[in-house]
């Protein structure tokens, strides 16, 4: 593949940012590619070391959502990206969302209980089936989802942290 086609592919794999942040992405690649084959390089090293456009792209695009804070969208771009991301991010973006819905049903649940709404329905216990005292659920429950929220927030910090890694090895990756 010349360096045409590759920019070509490239470009048409970026398709998903703003025309500007996509002519800056192209820009750079194609000074990159400048500055290494006036270097010495042959272009076709240089594409080689690059690899295949569209991952290439992929992680442009999945570094765009990221620098600005949209991790959601960049989930689909980043779980295919090697064998370890099938595992990590699939695990740690359930556990995020998971743990994060439960602190929020957790408060919700406590609240609704000490009032004394839905108590057929919520069960609180604290040693095999000795139940907390309906007065009592908001103390009982506020730590619990406490915990929960902290356990979804690192776990989401991870992900963010994860895919930072990945962006970055893939630059380092086009830099050398």
């Amino acid at each position: 593949m010349d360096r045409n086609t590759f920019i070509e592919k490239f470009d048409e794999n970026l398709k998903r940012l703003p025309k500007n942040q996509r002519e800056d992405i192209v820009m750079e690649i194609e000074h990159h590619i400048s500055n290494a084959v006036s270097a010495g390089e042959k272009e076709s090293v240089v594409l080689a070391k690059m690899g295949d456009p569209k991952v290439l792209a992929k992680t442009y695009i999945g570094d765009y959502y990221i620098q600005n804070n949209n991790t959601f969208k960049a989930i689909p771009f980043f779980i295919f990206t090697g064998f370890t991301s099938i595992f990590v991010v699939p695990v740690l973006g359930a556990i995020s969302i998971g743990f994060g819905l439960a602190s929020i049903l957790t408060i919700i649940a406590s609240i609704l209980r000490t009032f004394g709404i839905g108590e057929s329905m919520i069960h609180m216990s604290y040693w095999a089936g000795k139940q907390v005292p309906l007065s009592m659920s908001l103390l009982y429950g506020a730590p619990i989802a406490i915990i929960l929220a902290i356990v979804a927030f690192y776990s989401w910090k991870g992900l963010r942290k994860y895919f930072r890694f990945i962006v970055a090895s893939y630059h380092r990756n086009i830099k050398s």
